[in-house]
């Protein structure tokens, strides 16, 4: 009895040995990766256009052969022109909520387009035809967002300026007869998605969609004859739908704020 007592104690105790052997031997998993952070340092570039836009341009008239004619009036050109943008941004995540996170930031780009057309309609002296291209534009702004690890959800808004032409064609033959080019200014708000999609150490490659209403405001336009020649003077008021696809590269730094 005593004999197969030893035998199975020493059994045992040979197995729990090989036991902790092996698990000694195991890998040990490593842990999980760490939540994803948005605080950093943007820089990246956009494709789209701005779509949809509507500019309303008035003329005071008074002149018979002028584009405005002699009785004046209003047009709306539309504004589609494709853009190339580039962007730079700093943003800075808050405490984690548990169901997601609140990110701050500011956000600054420049908006160019891609080529040089422009839409017409007839000017109220339809001998002309009338159009209003943007030629550069130029936003500053807030960022207020909700991130759920790799992603975010953000609204963004503030000032938003650039430079807006207009151009008047002789018809028919479509053959230049004047343009004016004026600095404009005003205000932007909107949205964007922002996806993280692969995080090496110390940067990230972010894409992402943003659309942004603009109003950039009137202004009163003229090449020559102004306050002389009310048919040739007109004010415009531009606002425009900008929507871009975006590529970044999200640097990891030390946030703006303290906390």
């Amino acid at each position: 009895m005593r004999t197969r007592f030893v035998v199975a104690a020493a059994a045992a105790l040979v197995a729990g040995s090989v036991s902790a052997a092996s698990a000694a031997d195991m890998p040990i998993a490593p842990p999980p990766p760490p939540p994803y952070n948005w605080t950093g340092y943007w820089l990246g570039v956009g494709f789209g256009g701005f779509f949809g836009g509507d500019s309303s341009v008035t003329f005071p008239g008074g002149l018979l052969g002028s584009p405005g004619g002699l009785l004046g009036g209003s047009i709306g050109p539309e504004i589609n022109q494709p853009i190339v943008a580039v962007h730079g941004t700093h943003t800075h995540q808050l405490t984690n909520l548990g169901w997601g996170s609140v990110v701050i930031g500011i956000d600054q780009s420049a908006n160019l387009p891609l080529d040089n057309g422009i839409d017409t309609v007839a000017c109220p002296n339809a001998l002309f035809s009338c159009g209003v291209r943007i030629q550069s534009l130029f936003t500053t702004g807030a960022v207020l967002g909700l991130a759920w690890d790799r992603v975010l959800f953000s609204v963004r808004g503030g000032w938003a300026a650039g430079q807006v032409q207009t151009r008047t064609f002789i018809n028919p033959g479509d053959i230049l007869f004047d343009n004016t080019s004026r600095w404009h200014s005003g205000w932007y708000v909107g949205g964007a998605i922002d996806w993280a999609v692969y995080k090496t150490a110390g940067t990230s490659g972010v894409i992402g969609i943003e659309y942004n209403f603009v109003d950039l405001g009137d202004v009163v336009h003229c090449q020559f004859g102004c306050g002389l020649a009310p048919g040739f003077v007109r004010n415009v008021d531009v606002t425009a739908n900008v929507i871009k696809a975006k590529f970044s590269v999200k640097f990891d730094g030390p946030p703006l704020l303290p906390f």
